[in-house]
């Protein structure tokens, strides 16, 4: 998710949060939520590999004031930009074998009393571990 921190500023995004919040002070605005991981064995032999799954939830939230049209596109624009730049490196530098965004949901979320804008982009991705006799 460094590359999601790189580009904020090009964006657009106010703020960038680990882990969800209750309150949203500036938008646009994303939050990175961890998900689920999961490890399977790899192989039997010793020192073999664990296949290891991981998702992990982008929030991103938009709320200007202007009409709910401009602002459902502006949301939906910034999501799909988000996902471009998850899609420029499927490796994020290294981290995982492979990894892209499997799923993005639009909808409205209430964050300090205010209704905001949101889609959740799911990101999943795998790597391989060695585990050590």
């Amino acid at each position: 998710m460094a590359s999601l921190l790189e580009d904020a500023t090009q964006l657009g995004f106010e703020d960038i949060f680990y882990g969800d919040q209750e309150l949203i002070p500036h938008t646009p605005a994303a939050a990175v939520e961890p998900g689920s991981m999961q490890r399977q064995i790899g192989g039997i032999m010793p020192g073999g590999q664990t296949l290891n799954t991981f998702q992990v939830y982008v929030f991103v939230y938009h709320c200007p004031i202007q009409s709910p049209q401009v602002t459902r596109k502006e949301c939906d624009q910034l999501a799909e930009q988000v996902q471009r730049i998850f899609h420029t490196d499927v490796t994020l530098g290294g981290l995982v074998t492979h990894g892209f965004c499997t799923n993005s949901e639009s909808g409205v979320t209430v964050r300090g009393g205010a209704m905001l804008r949101t889609h959740r982009i799911t990101w999943s991705g795998i790597s391989k571990t060695g585990v050590q006799p």
